[in-house]
This record gives C-alpha cells, sequence and structure tokens, in this order.
C-alpha cells in the first residue's frame, strides 16, 4: 500500500493568532514550528497542530497522544499551576487511555492521553471457590 502522507495535523480556529501562538509556547511549552500571514503551525513532541485566524471561530478538538513511556501525570502537575481550563481531570478514559482534556483560550479543546497501566487482576475470597476478578487500579 502506498502512503503518500505521514502525519495527520488538527486545524484549530482562532480569533487572534498572535494570542493563541503564545499561549501554546509559554502555558503549554508548544514550540513554534512557523506563523504566515494568518497561519501558524505548533508543535508538542513531534505532534503538530495547526493554528488559523479567522473572523468568527468554531472551536473544535485537537487529541495529543503520548507514547507509553510518557507520563501525562506529570504534564497534568505542569499545567494545573498555570493558567489552563480543565474540562476533564486526569483519570481513565475511554479505550484503554489514561488522559485531560483542557481547553484554549478560544474554546478548542485539547485532550492529552498515553495508554492506562495494565489493570491488576486481584483474586476476592478464599479457598478453591474464589472466583478471580479484575479490579481498575
Amino acid at each position: 500500500m502506498r502512503r503518500d502522507f505521514d502525519s495527520v495535523s488538527p486545524l484549530l480556529e482562532t480569533e487572534d493568532l498572535d494570542v493563541s501562538t503564545k499561549w501554546f509556547r509559554d502555558v503549554l511549552d508548544f514550540e513554534i514550528q512557523w506563523v504566515r500571514d494568518l497561519a501558524a503551525c505548533v508543535a508538542f513532541e513531534g505532534q503538530l497542530v495547526g493554528l488559523i485566524e479567522v473572523e468568527d471561530p468554531h472551536p473544535s478538538r485537537a487529541i495529543i497522544s503520548r507514547g507509553g513511556s510518557r507520563d501525562v501525570d506529570r504534564l497534568y502537575e505542569r499545567y494545573s499551576v498555570r493558567n489552563v481550563m480543565f474540562l476533564s481531570p486526569l483519570g481513565r478514559q475511554r479505550a484503554g487511555m489514561r488522559g485531560f482534556t483542557l481547553s484554549d483560550p478560544d474554546g478548542n479543546l485539547l485532550t492529552f492521553t498515553q495508554p492506562a497501566a495494565t489493570p491488576l487482576a486481584v483474586v476476592k475470597g478464599s479457598g478453591d471457590a474464589a472466583e478471580p476478578t479484575v479490579e481498575n487500579n
């Protein structure tokens, strides 16, 4: 199968490109890749997010998925002391992921995730009749 593209990146609308790029850089530690006219590209650990200035922005969503060795817990702690509005706290999410969701100044949602730790199998009860059950810790 032929692959013409390396990745897919979200494009988020913003009312003020300068304010938005500075917020991504200063608050979320994204790197500004480039700024041209009414568009910009920012990156976080190699994942690109496009920004475009429009007159009437419509919020959308971007998911920043971190590899298994990354730690969203530390990232959540770092963002907690900054001017960040969380829409969902750090915790388990669907599809076996762990993460959190925050909002940028334009109302765009950014979800940071990583694979959750494997659930621990815990045997409850005693004796031969005990049925193993799985608890999500």
